[in-house]
């Protein structure tokens, strides 16, 4: 069961705990608020073993609400905690996606002015072989 869904059936327990508050206690109040306390160990939702406790058959309606109040708060903090990490996970990696586009276009430009001095190198040489040409045609002209 997941911790949204577990923390509902809490908060519907300590409603039903109120609603029960001065009355003779259900068993089957303590019976739900032990079964969720025990998904909630199982799916390790509860880090700290000490903070809650199981009802017994003393307990009355009103600890019962007080449990199942706190129990459902903690869940639910825990989940904004998991979903506040994710969110800071997600802007660390859409950040590092943004450092890996700078560096790869870093690269390109390096790449574009490497290949642009080569061109420039080959047009140098290109040009001094159209000169040695038109002095060879200069030449050719004045043997007539």
């Amino acid at each position: 069961m997941d911790r949204r869904k577990l923390s509902s059936m809490l908060k519907e327990l300590r409603n039903l705990a109120e609603e029960l508050e001065g009355r003779e206690m259900s068993a089957s109040l303590i019976r739900h608020y032990n079964n969720f306390l025990s998904i909630a160990k199982k799916e390790g939702y509860i880090e700290d073993e000490g903070l809650f406790f199981e009802a017994t058959d003393k307990t009355g309606a009103s600890e019962i609400f007080v449990d199942a109040a706190l129990l459902g708060k903690y869940l639910m903090a825990a989940e904004k905690e998991k979903h506040y990490e994710i969110t800071l996970e997600s802007g660390k990696l859409e950040e590092m996606e943004q450092k890996i586009r700078i560096k790869e276009l870093e690269i390109e430009e390096k790449r574009l002015a490497q290949q642009e001095a080569e061109l420039a190198i080959e047009a140098e040489e290109l040009e001094k072989q159209a000169e040695e040409l038109k002095k060879r045609k200069i030449e050719i002209r004045i043997d007539k």
